[in-house]
């Protein structure tokens, strides 16, 4: 062993050391500098390095399983042999990161930033997340995945899913909804509009005022209703969501038909809170149908 090796490896050692002593202590690696580095065979389950700088790091043959890993800088770095089993990685920049032969099962790749140059070969991919968009950059040979090994990862299409909820017939029916939730506060702005210049008012108060206060108290403008205010203000948040995402699977859909290619697409940030937003307050937006529709049958009629 030359001298040079000796230093390498005592570098090697001691950097791994200082890994382990700092997860030791709180699992929570973000505080620690470790571009660069050499950290093979260093052991770290369920590690925090969310947002880390891994550039052209070495974490061949560690452990890393269940590793919050969102959103770190890792080109160049090497996961040879690695232990990744349901790490987290979504939204990671791994161009040119070598990842052959390690273990991925269940890891969250969804979001991430490939390259060709990204090497899988021989990696254990069962049951990993990945988006569409995530697995086009891995270029046509998918960074050395064979079918077998796309097949058996569980692949999410984004730009499906949106269009599927909110394009085609679905945004007609959408932007109906839309339509009649707006349609009360519309009536009222016009006619109260066409009044104060037809008729001369006593108490006045602005326009703007007069649709707050209406909003308030529910339509009844004699007391303020604070459930049915919380209820107006969840649902305009709920159609706000909706009218953009239909907007946003439209315009899609317009672009790859323009194009002739399919558009690529990723529900992130306020793309995500929308979707997912969505499918929270569309229960209550459907109790409140209920809800009008039983008070309509309950009306008083003659025998």
């Amino acid at each position: 062993m030359t001298t040079s090796d000796a230093v390498n490896t005592s570098t090697t050692a001691a950097s791994r050391d200082e890994v382990e002593a700092t997860f030791n202590a709180s699992k929570d690696l973000r505080r620690l500098l470790l571009a660069d580095g050499v950290y093979d065979r260093v052991q770290v389950p369920n590690a925090k390095l969310n947002n880390l700088d891994l550039r052209r790091t070495n974490f061949q043959d560690s452990n890393l399983t269940e590793a919050d890993m969102r959103g770190v800088l890792a080109v160049r770095a090497i996961f040879t042999k690695a232990n990744l089993e349901k790490a987290d990685l979504r939204g990671s920049d791994l161009r040119d990161a070598l990842f052959n032969a390690a273990d991925l099962r269940g890891a969250d790749l969804r979001g991430c930033s490939f390259s060709s140059g990204t090497n899988l070969k021989g990696a254990k991919v069962e049951g990993a997340k990945i988006d569409r968009q995530s697995l086009r950059l891995l270029g046509q040979q998918h960074g050395g995945l064979s079918e077998g090994d796309v097949a058996s990862m569980n692949v999410h299409d984004d730009l499906v899913r949106l269009t599927t909820g909110f394009g085609g017939f679905w945004s007609f029916m959408h932007l109906f909804a839309v339509t009649v939730f707006l349609l009360p506060y519309i009536a009222f702005t016009i006619r109260s509009y066409v009044q104060s210049k037809w008729i001369a008012c006593q108490d006045c108060i602005p326009l703007r005022e007069a649709i707050w206060n209406y909003a308030l108290t529910g339509g009844q403008q004699d007391q303020r209703d604070i459930v049915a205010f919380v209820i107006f203000c969840l649902l305009l948040l709920y159609n706000i969501f909706r009218a953009s995402l239909v907007y946003k699977a439209q315009t899609l859909r317009l672009a790859e038909s323009a194009s002739g290619f399919p558009t690529m697409f990723t529900l992130r940030g306020y793309w995500w809170v929308a979707y997912y937003g969505c499918q929270v307050l569309v229960w209550l937006n459907l109790a409140l149908v209920a809800l009008h529709a039983y008070q309509f049958l309950d009306s008083p009629v003659e025998r």
